[in-house]
């Protein structure tokens, strides 16, 4: 496919504009007396939908070799823009013969009044239907100079999908005898495709490296800077409690030589003059300033909380959100993740690559060691737990700890690896709740074979049962196993 394809059909696809610029000439010079509108504006629609249709035969061919052989080479592509391009010319005639229609169309067309609206109507919508089909992929701006490079720009879109990324990227595969043209986008021998997938993926490496080396420093800046706030909290704090002490013990008698009966007395005045109704406000040195809060005692009393305080608040709130996040990195770098246990059922292609070296295989064993730290950690709370019930909350507890902490690898490879994982965890947990609940039913089937059950022992029906043994409702049921035991 070549841009000539569509040469013969730009003769057609002007004709709806040159009509409907001839149209609006005889208008303005009023001479449609000399015209037929009506036959000028349906020869130059149906030339112009022959056009029209030859440029969508063109698109279609073209979409189809999209889903058959992939993109073209760099050289072809400008032919994809100008066999799309001449739908821009239908929409403006369909557009301009539609605003004339009252011209165009003789009074009561077809034995209806209502042919130029409907007409016009039908006109803006056919317009709106071809502006769609040439609509271009919309722009997406990086949000930050760290993926800014063209080859990352891909990446950017919502909507990646690397199967569709790889098959845009790599030529198909030549299977059999095929012989093909390697200029005209064709199917390609293994060893070229093999060397374009190893070009491909060292691009990604280096990207990957570099982005993995901006993240850590990022992340180093986010905890610096955690230290650097947390000290100025407790340096705020310092002179806080400083102010406070000079104000209520070394000043409290030089404060009395100037308000009588200290700083406490002087800010109750204010609220009282306020609770009776006292229209005319005077300012004293109790009054609450610009930028102070209003607090009310526990004896219904108002006072006046200086703004440092809400600062204060504030940067608390802050301090306790950093230490979150730094110990929730904490663990995550803690947390690491065997790369063998990773799934690597989406990989489309199979390329041979170098040997693992000492950091990978120091990754594999230090990631194997976590795990099977986690195991023993789950293992023996609910083995060795002097309490079965505390020991089966302990561990749930800790599963859920887990799972927050898979948080931070959502939609990264890792992702799918350590919910699995987590999964095998929780799995073990039901298992033991499965059992200490058998091990309770037979017991209280024992005390009931004996006598009268005593008080305290678990009764569950058959319902109850079946909800136990599937494991649901698990911490909902671990107050009634505890009243059993």
């Amino acid at each position: 496919m070549t841009p000539t394809w569509v040469f013969p059909a730009y003769p057609l696809l002007v004709t709806m504009p040159l009509a409907g610029n001839l149209i609006a000439g005889a208008v303005q010079t009023n001479r449609t007396g000399n015209l037929s509108t009506t036959a000028i504006a349906l020869c130059a629609v149906a030339t112009q939908g022959a056009g029209c249709l030859i440029a969508l035969m063109i698109s279609a061919a073209f979409i189809y070799r999209l889903m058959t052989q992939k993109l073209p080479r760099d050289f072809q592509r400008p032919g994809v823009f100008i066999s799309i391009g001449p739908f821009a010319f239908t929409v403006a005639g369909i557009l301009q013969l539609g605003s004339q229609a009252d011209i165009i169309i003789p009074n009561d067309f077809m034995g209806t009044q209502h042919a130029v609206s409907i007409v016009k109507v039908m006109s803006v919508m056919i317009g709106l239907w071809l502006w769609g089909l040439a609509q271009p992929k919309p722009t997406i701006q990086p949000k930050s100079s760290h993926v800014a490079d063209e080859f990352l720009i891909g990446f950017l879109d919502p909507s990646f999908d690397p199967a569709a990324y790889l098959n845009a990227s790599l030529p198909p595969l030549q299977h059999g005898n095929q012989h093909s043209s390697r200029s005209g986008g064709q199917a390609v021998p293994l060893a070229d495709l093999s060397n374009e997938a190893q070009a491909l993926l060292s691009q990604l490496n280096i990207h990957t490296t570099r982005l993995s080396g901006t993240l850590t420093q990022l992340t180093d800046d986010i905890l610096r800077s955690g230290s650097r706030l947390a000290y100025e909290v407790e340096l705020l704090r310092g002179e806080t409690l400083s102010l406070a002490e000079t104000m209520n013990e070394t000043l409290q008698e030089d404060i009395k030589k100037f308000v009588p009966g200290g700083v406490d007395a002087a800010a109750k005045e204010p609220s009282l003059k306020v609770a009776e109704g006292e229209g005319e406000r005077r300012p004293s040195l109790g009054a609450p300033k610009t930028g102070e809060a209003m607090v009310v005692a526990p004896d219904g009393e108002t006072t006046a909380e200086p703004p440092y305080i809400n600062q204060l608040r504030t940067l608390t709130v802050v301090r306790s959100r950093l230490d979150s996040v730094i110990k929730t990195f904490g663990d995550a770098m803690e947390f690491v993740f065997p790369p063998s246990e990773l799934s690597v059922s989406s990989s489309f292609l199979s390329v041979s690559a170098p040997d693992p070296g000492a950091e990978q295989h120091s990754t594999e064993e230090k990631g194997q060691q976590v795990l099977q730290k986690l195991r023993d950690e789950i293992l023996q709370l609910l083995t060795k737990s002097e309490d079965p019930v505390k020991g089966i909350e302990k561990a749930a507890q800790r599963i859920e700890e887990l799972k927050e902490l898979n948080q931070v690898w959502k939609g990264t490879a890792e992702e799918k690896g350590r919910t699995k994982f987590i999964e095998t965890l929780a799995k073990m947990v039901e298992d033991r709740h499965r059992d200490l609940m058998r091990e309770v039913d037979q017991a209280s089937r024992r005390d009931g074979g004996e006598g009268r059950p005593r008080k305290g022992s678990v009764h569950t029906d058959g319902a109850e049962n079946k909800t136990y043994l599937g494991g649901y409702g698990l911490m909902s049921q671990l107050q009634k196993l505890r009243n059993g035991l």
